[in-house]
């Protein structure tokens, strides 16, 4: 039966000098794509240690530090309770039902012109509250766009209603 493989000399010369070679592949290749992956996302020095280093090992290569650490999350945001009622310094009165995000809100007014009611429905979002209501004014329906933010506190709610394109401005306490 003929050999069909080339004459290879396996002295033991020559398998360390194949193990040197496969290990430089390694070593090069692992090199190269710690480059790219650091080159493509670039690590962020940790609080512990101002200044990032890196240190040599006796390969020649240099060592690469651990992994960056993952930016800090924001806090977790809760949603802030409104419920309740809400009063205006002419005495008009907006009633807010919540549940979550969600927000019914209800309320009404005497004026000049009649008895103004009006039923919403909206969300909060941190301090941002925005509703879309049906107003009824002397048997006449319209609809308003409203946006408020709580103050700081969270005890007064300020903003503005756009009815029929005028800008209504409001302010609620509680």
């Amino acid at each position: 039966m003929a050999d069909l493989e080339p004459d290879v000399k396996t002295g033991s010369g020559s398998k360390a000098g194949m193990i040197a070679i496969a290990t430089a592949l390694i070593t090069a290749a692992t090199t190269v794509s710690v480059a790219y992956i650091t080159r493509s996302a670039p690590a962020t020095p940790s609080r512990n240690d101002p200044a990032p280093s890196s240190s040599t090992s006796s390969g020649g290569g240099s060592q690469i530090d651990p992994a960056p650490q993952p930016a800090p999350q924001p806090f977790m945001q809760t949603t802030r309770n409104v419920a309740g009622v809400w009063t205006a310094q002419d005495g008009e009165q907006l009633e807010i039902a919540q549940s979550g995000t969600q927000l019914t809100l209800n309320g009404g007014t005497m004026t000049q012109a009649g008895a103004v009611i009006w039923q919403g429905y909206g969300r909060i979002n941190d301090r941002d509250i925005k509703w879309t209501a049906q107003v009824a004014v002397n048997s006449n329906q319209v609809e308003a766009e409203c946006a408020g933010r709580l103050t700081t506190g969270g005890n007064s709610l300020q903003g503005t209603c756009d009815l029929m394109g005028q800008k209504i401005p409001f302010i609620y306490s509680r």
